[in-house]
């Protein structure tokens, strides 16, 4: 699933699976820079289907970055947020955790629930699955699920810059996680050991920015008339084929704004043509499929 790209402009949109039987969110969720006092300095930048929040080292803060969402919606508490993560490579002794603010539909009381994921080190995805009565202690009964915020710490990084990326954010009602558990088993061929192209001592890998109309980063699979089936492995697909055992010499990124090669494939005009445009005219290479 490749909605909001990199290239789109803010507000920034988190889009959800637009299906009703994996949430009844209608629609997108918009994920907005949202310090609270004595946050650092920092920004908010958009991803394919998520969001990239950076926090920089600023003097008499007590460093940390949020972003935050707002928005209403029904949940019980085995109910389960689920979404993907990556540390930047930069973040040294990082954390980050959610608040989710809510209200008691009984007894109309609003209330908010912190829970600290642990460590945003590792430039590599990672899957979470957070549910409300086990990692957010919601007691039985019906909430109005009103906020999301995440939260990046990186005051004990000696780096100057921490971020982490967020992508893929789904709320998975009861009747779904049992679609969690998928019936098909992948099992892939083993990997032929070849060849590493060697490194140049001081060589920066070339960066390469993807742009295809297929659905590599959708961890929803549907057929008309099927059950749909979760991925539960999610990766970039046919891009880390492509770059298989060339780990060093290349870089993929999530923005044409940065690539030095395009490498471009569509039957249908993207939303992110005139940002390679703009790349080619500055001299990054293109490759057409």
């Amino acid at each position: 699933m490749t909605s909001n790209p990199s290239c789109w402009k803010s507000p920034l949109s988190l889009s959800l699976v637009a299906i009703s039987s994996v949430s009844n969110l209608a629609g997108g969720m918009d994920f907005k820079w949202s310090p609270l006092k004595g946050a650092a300095k920092g920004k908010l930048d958009s991803i394919p289907n998520g969001f990239r929040l950076t926090m920089e080292q600023t003097p008499n803060s007590k460093g940390f970055v949020t972003a935050a969402t707002t928005l209403s919606t029904v949940i019980t508490p085995k109910q389960q947020i689920r979404f993907r993560w990556r540390g930047g490579a930069n973040n040294q002794a990082t954390t980050f955790g959610l608040i989710i603010y809510f209200r008691d539909l009984k007894t109309g009381k609003r209330q908010w629930k912190v829970h600290r994921v642990g460590s945003a080190d590792g430039p590599f995805w990672r899957a979470v699955a957070l549910r409300f009565d086990r990692d957010f202690r919601l007691m039985s009964g019906s909430y109005e699920l009103t906020s999301i915020r995440f939260g990046l710490t990186g005051k004990d990084n000696p780096q100057v810059y921490s971020s982490i990326d967020i992508a893929d954010l789904v709320i998975v009602t009861e009747a779904d996680l049992s679609l969690l558990q998928s019936e098909f088993l992948v099992v892939p061929a083993k990997r032929r050991q070849r060849k590493r192209l060697p490194r140049t001592a001081g060589y920066r890998p070339a960066k390469v920015y993807f742009d295809f109309d297929n659905n590599d980063f959708k961890l929803l699979l549907t057929k008309r008339h099927e059950e749909p089936v979760y991925e539960q492995t999610p990766n970039a697909g046919f891009r880390d084929l492509v770059l298989a055992n060339c780990e060093g010499i290349v870089q993929r990124v999530d923005s044409p704004d940065t690539a030095d090669v395009i490498v471009y494939s569509r039957t249908a005009k993207g939303i992110c043509g005139p940002a390679i445009a703009k790349a080619v005219q500055r001299g990054a290479g293109l490759v057409v499929y």
